[in-house]
């Protein structure tokens, strides 16, 4: 028996009742969204940035993590683009800030899978 003619679940739900969450494009929206996670320097500047709220210069944060500037400006680069991470600038040099709001937008994707509290799945 073929997925189209199928009229009920192998539990005996009829096949009516489900219908996707995510549309194909707002997967790929929220995979993309993700995927700028999947760097481990990226990472770090977000830990780094986390801990230590507030401004950080690109120097600085290379420096604590022992990285060159360029890398870290292309990682911070693809952090904005994201809006992960926020610049602002003084005279030539960029500050950048941890965007929470962007982060909880992350963590209530997540929850929306995450079963209720105390159950286990």
């Amino acid at each position: 028996m073929d997925k189209q003619s199928r009229k009920f679940t192998r539990k005996g739900d009829p096949m009516s009742k489900f219908e996707p969450r995510l549309s194909k494009d707002d997967a790929a929206a929220q995979g993309d969204m993700f995927l700028v996670l999947k760097n481990k320097t990226r990472l770090r500047i977000i830990d780094h940035l986390a801990r230590y709220d507030g401004l950080l210069y690109v120097g600085e944060i290379a420096d604590v993590l022992e990285e060159k500037e360029t890398v870290i400006s292309h990682h911070l680069a693809k952090l904005r683009k994201a809006k992960l991470v926020s610049r602002e600038m003084h005279g030539t040099y960029a500050y950048y800030t941890l965007n929470v709001e962007a982060l909880n937008q992350y963590r209530q994707f997540l929850e929306q899978y995450s079963p209720p509290n105390g159950a286990s799945m």
